[in-house]
């Protein structure tokens, strides 16, 4: 064989092998950051909780704002049965964040932080799932993405937010890093629907009774 022919093949074997560490790098440093242990106390609550810190209960809430299911135990099962416990301080609520419906879920879920970050969450988390339509999905184009952006920044306006904080916000790292962060709670307690609730560090079924029946196991009657 040539040196010529000796040397080409000598550069695409390098090159193959280059590919092949890159690709072996990504995935190792994704596997590594899905593996990690994100317990409940490491991940900022960035204002999604109510309830006193105190509280013998903390109940997770794995939800997703393009989640009919969801919407529904928001209003309906949450606003219900979950108050007297929450007001006298032996329940913690915890919002999280567990993406199942695309693009949309995740860009409502930046918007949702974004407004906890001004204090006004619950707020917001009322209005999305109010707003709720079953029937639209977002295209993944940037500017459908975008449209659908502004409009979540009219409801921080709605709101009352500061809407230039807002936006960016939904820009920054450190919003997108908090979702996921909630995201890859779930994925590591192997949530895989929402909504799911999880009564200190145990997940639980999606039964509204079997849920109050634990948290009495947890604070007594």
């Amino acid at each position: 064989m040539s040196k010529k022919r000796k040397t080409y093949w000598l550069m695409a074997l390098l090159g193959a092998l280059l590919v092949f560490a890159v690709a072996f790098l990504a995935l190792h440093l994704a596997k590594n950051k899905s593996e990690q242990n994100y317990n409940s106390a490491d991940i900022p609550e960035v204002g999604k909780v109510k309830g006193q810190a105190s509280a013998p209960a903390l109940l997770e809430v794995f939800s997703d704002f393009n989640c009919g299911h969801c919407a529904a135990n928001a209003g309906e099962f949450e606003k219900t049965k979950l108050i007297p416990y929450l007001a006298t301080g032996k329940l913690r609520l915890q919002y999280r964040h567990f993406l199942v419906g695309g693009i949309q879920s995740y860009v409502a879920a930046l918007a949702a932080d974004c407004a906890a970050r001004q204090g006004k969450f619950w707020p917001y988390h009322d209005e999305l799932f109010a707003r709720f339509d079953p029937k639209r999905y977002l295209e993944y184009s940037e500017a459908d993405v975008a449209r659908f952006r502004d409009e979540l920044i009219s409801l921080a306006a709605e709101l009352g937010l500061d809407t230039t904080a807002f936006t960016n916000c939904l820009f920054a790292a450190s919003t997108k890093e908090a979702v996921m962060a909630d995201h890859y709670r779930g994925e590591q307690l192997q949530v895989n629907i929402t909504p799911t609730y999880v009564l200190n560090g145990r997940k639980l079924s999606d039964e509204p009774e079997e849920i109050i029946a634990q948290i009495e196991k947890v604070v007594g009657h």
